[in-house]
């Protein structure tokens, strides 16, 4: 079974280009992040890192006229930021980038590995999230159904999308969600 470090910290929007499928994360202990493999001393000791939310793959912002649909990357950009309390957001003129917003928001991720960019792939939770900085956890005691990307799932506003490393356990209830996404046309799955 797949092991998970907990990490307390904020979520960060304001002059990056997030979409509903990856964001920026600064944790509040930073030897928390020694539990992750790293591809570089430098990808380790960087404060907000990019992370890329597991087992979910939203349409991106910033594909407008390729081929995506742009409001729906749109859609799973505001769901993301409205679930981890961001608000007052204000984007820049071709909506690809966030100018400003309430954020540094309190959460918690729950990443057990990193993708070859260096990415933490995470679950991410609100600041609600029954959790606690630097808890170690396998994926049957995870609160996957309390994650963002399991939310995001069940609304339809993503895809699953699963790496090696995807906990079965937790695919399996994305698979879920998105079944019944599609059974009820939510989001992506409205035709």
């Amino acid at each position: 079974m797949a092991q998970y470090k907990v990490i307390a910290g904020t979520f960060h929007v304001k002059g990056y280009e997030p979409d509903g499928d990856s964001i920026r994360f600064q944790a509040n202990n930073p030897a928390n992040w020694d539990f992750l493999p790293w591809l570089s001393e430098l990808d380790k000791v960087s404060k907000k890192k990019q992370l890329r939310i597991e087992a979910i793959d939203a349409m991106e912002t910033h594909y407008d006229g390729y081929h995506q649909p742009r409001p729906f990357a749109l859609a799973a950009l505001e769901s993301l930021l409205e679930l981890l309390d961001i608000t007052s957001v204000i984007y820049s003129i071709g909506v690809t980038k966030i100018v400003d917003a309430s954020d540094g928001k309190p959460g918690f991720i729950a990443a057990g590995t990193t993708d070859r960019f260096g990415r933490p792939v995470s679950y991410l939770f609100s600041k609600k999230a029954p959790l606690a900085d630097g808890m170690v956890m396998d994926s049957s005691e995870l609160p996957v159904e309390k994650s963002v990307n399991f939310q995001l799932a069940r609304e339809g506003l993503v895809y699953p999308t699963f790496y090696t490393t995807t906990d079965r356990i937790f695919a399996e209830k994305i698979r879920a969600a998105i079944s019944r996404a599609r059974k009820t046309k939510r989001g992506l799955w409205v035709h």
